[in-house]
């Protein structure tokens, strides 16, 4: 067993594991996910410029939860902090943790785009 300090960005075996090793649906979950998580951001970009504590803590909660369903566990570490600071209202700490969670967000992308999993969406017909 490995001792990791830091949690893993896409554990994709978890994610496997939980849906069955339906890769099909594996991929709806991820492509909604990677749909939803840009507005989230930019809902939290907006309530950092209202100074509003209670909609970051909602937003972040709602992150968490989403990124857990994804298995980015990364991403579920920056929304709790996020949380922490919301909880502490400290907006410095808010601001810095924002942009570590947006930073974590491209990492996640670009692991999932390496291990084939982010496929560009789908036109509408």
């Amino acid at each position: 067993m490995s001792d990791r300090s830091e949690p893993v960005i896409f554990d994709e075996f978890d994610i496997l594991r939980r849906l069955a090793d339906d890769r099909e649906l594996v991929q709806d979950v991820l492509m909604a996910f990677a749909g939803d998580i840009g507005n989230h951001l930019d809902r939290m970009d907006r309530a950092i410029k209202d100074r509003d504590l209670l909609a970051i803590r909602r937003i972040a909660h709602t992150v968490k939860g989403a990124a857990a369903n994804v298995s980015a566990d990364a991403l579920v570490a920056a929304a709790r902090m996020i949380e922490a600071g919301a909880d502490q209202g400290d907006w410095t700490a808010i601001t810095e943790r924002v942009m570590a969670l947006v930073a974590g967000v491209e990492r996640y992308r670009e692991v999932l785009r390496n291990r084939g999993w982010l496929l560009p969406l789908k036109e509408s017909t």
